[in-house]
């Protein structure tokens, strides 16, 4: 080989070491129209997974908001009522506020002053500040609540203690039980729900003597798939 074929042999051969290596064709090719949408497909599959699986873990938050706003409104006033050694009173305004008074003490002999207005309760509202969760009696509820206390006439029903119920309102005197405004004992029960939704359902049901509040939930049987009351 003369020395002329050998430079251009080395020649040759500097240049496909310089020359960079190829990358695959995947990669030089870049992504189809196929490939992009069955990604995005599969992106949308998981949004919709993922937004259905919300909607019920956020309905069943309100649904507790709503349970647990209506207990603390009740359990303020009993304890102010006993705090302050006056009345105060609950009273719940359909479909989903909840109103707490105090009622001072008068003086022997003269007219009661007039209630002073505390604070009010509102239930979580739905889209475009439409109730959502309401003071609610729906179908299909058991007779009684596990206590004995639903008629199963009213969402708000409260005045048992006297007969016939139907009353909107509960007076917590001093010692911590539960009145109407007669000063009979008062028995109740307060029902809350999403409208349609059965077992959204929960209640909250008071003896009178004791001021004790109790909380259910409905549920459905597991055996035998009947509605059933279950305390929270």
């Amino acid at each position: 080989m003369s020395v002329g074929q050998f430079n251009h042999l080395d020649h040759r051969n500097n240049l496909s070491r310089q020359r960079p290596r190829t990358t695959s064709f995947c990669g030089e090719r870049g992504w189809s129209l196929l490939e992009m949408a069955v990604v995005l497909s599969l992106i949308l599959i998981l949004a919709c997974i993922t937004f259905v699986t919300l909607q019920g873990t956020l309905k069943v938050g309100k649904t507790n908001a709503a349970y647990n706003t209506t207990l603390r409104a009740m359990r303020e006033a009993r304890q102010m009522a006993i705090d302050d050694w006056t009345t105060y009173y609950v009273t719940f305004v359909a479909p989903n506020s909840i109103q707490v008074w105090q009622q001072p003490r008068g003086i022997v002999g003269q007219p009661l002053p007039p209630p002073q207005w505390k604070t009010t309760y509102l239930l979580p509202l739905g889209g475009a500040g439409a109730p959502d969760i309401q003071f609610d009696n729906e179908p299909s509820l058991p007779a009684t609540t596990p206590d004995g206390l639903r008629s199963g006439t009213f969402a708000i029903d409260f005045g048992q203690g006297m007969g016939g119920g139907g009353a909107s309102s509960v007076y917590f005197y001093p010692d911590g039980s539960a009145h109407d405004l007669a000063g009979n004992i008062n028995n109740g029960v307060v029902e809350i729900a999403r409208p349609g939704d059965l077992y959204s359902t929960r209640a909250l049901s008071i003896y009178g003597t004791t001021g004790r509040i109790r909380g259910w939930r409905l549920d459905k049987g597991t055996t035998s798939g009947v509605n059933v009351w279950n305390p929270i």
